[in-house]
């Protein structure tokens, strides 16, 4: 396993890679698999708004989110996974309200 998933729209174009471990996305020089929910949240909130989901930020502006299985509950909560994504990728999903 290379801890690498890609996703692809219905044309055939990648609009999203997955990284898990053994992968090391690195980002601005840091390996965002090594942050917990609040890095994140304050490295994403740095470059503007910032998305919230129950399972971990993301940020529009850098296309860039983690996801942490307990985000919800845990503010230090280890990232366990994080994606790259291209414009307008989250448009599609129907959000869930938090809370």
């Amino acid at each position: 396993m290379i801890g690498i998933f890609a996703y692809y729209d219905e044309r055939g174009y990648l609009e999203a890679l997955e990284f898990s471990r053994p992968a090391e996305p690195i980002f601005a020089g840091i390996d965002l698999l090594a942050l917990d929910v609040l890095q994140a949240r304050a490295m994403f909130s740095a470059a503007g708004p910032i998305l919230d989901d129950v399972d971990g930020p993301m940020s529009e502006t850098l296309g860039i989110g983690v996801w942490a299985p307990d985000a919800k509950d845990d503010p230090m909560a280890e990232v366990e996974a994080a994606i790259a994504f291209s414009p307008k990728y989250y448009e599609k999903y129907p959000k869930e309200p938090l809370g």
